[in-house]
């Protein structure tokens, strides 16, 4: 798939400022948008559009990468609550989003915003910095 931009991220080398970590079947990559500092994806290497269309041993695994990725997140960033979201809507590619949440967060009680606002990009050492703080709970 060439125009997919989850399938471009699992190519993109390990040297990429956001990337975190690579496991079997996904790769994990800090979220541009960090007004939910922590934020990440974990996304499936295969490009499918569904959960529903992945095969049972590879759900399986990603269930497991996501569940790490939520451990080493919590350890890394100590949040109240981490918000997990598959939607698919703007990136039809099988991606997880997990979003810490803050009890200061501004919406604490309720889900976060989507689309949240457009912040600016920070600056590349900032990426990786996060990256670095939840590969070190991996």
């Amino acid at each position: 798939m060439t125009d997919c931009l989850f399938c471009d991220v699992v190519r993109t080398g390990a040297d990429a400022a956001n990337r975190i970590a690579e496991f079997e079947h996904s790769v994990a990559v800090v979220h541009f948008q960090q007004a939910f500092r922590g934020r990440c994806i974990l996304v499936l290497k295969p490009h499918y559009l569904d959960v529903l269309e992945v095969p049972d041993d590879v759900h399986a695994a990603l269930n497991d990468d996501l569940r790490r990725l939520g451990r080493a997140v919590r350890a890394a960033f100590r949040p109240d609550r981490i918000n997990y979201s598959n939607f698919g809507n703007v990136e039809p590619h099988v991606h997880w989003q997990l979003i810490p949440r803050y009890h200061d967060d501004g919406y604490w009680g309720g889900p976060p915003p989507m689309p949240e606002t457009k912040l600016p990009l920070l600056p590349d050492e900032t990426y990786r910095e996060i990256a670095e703080r939840i590969r070190a709970e991996l």
